[in-house]
């Protein structure tokens, strides 16, 4: 997993900005409870690009494409 949210105890939240995650089994990982947030973020050459079953949110500025499978459609976060 090239970039993972998950915790023992509690929650994880994880913030991308301007980032490439790029060739790994999956993408961006967010595990039950936990949340990823995307910005302006590439996600390609992976076999899973994005994974739940947590929270995948992104701002709408994302690049998801070239994967085996895009996986999950990412929860739409408004820009401010």
């Amino acid at each position: 997993t090239g970039v993972l949210a998950a915790a023992a105890a509690g929650n994880a939240e994880v913030n991308l900005e301007r980032c490439l995650v790029a060739n790994n089994g999956v993408g961006v990982q967010a595990n039950a409870g936990q949340t990823v947030r995307l910005s302006d973020t590439m996600v390609t050459g992976n076999a899973t690009g994005l994974q739940g079953p947590g929270t995948v949110a992104s701002f709408g500025n994302n690049q998801v494409a070239g994967n085996a499978s895009n996986g999950v459609t990412p929860t739409s976060v408004a820009q401010q």
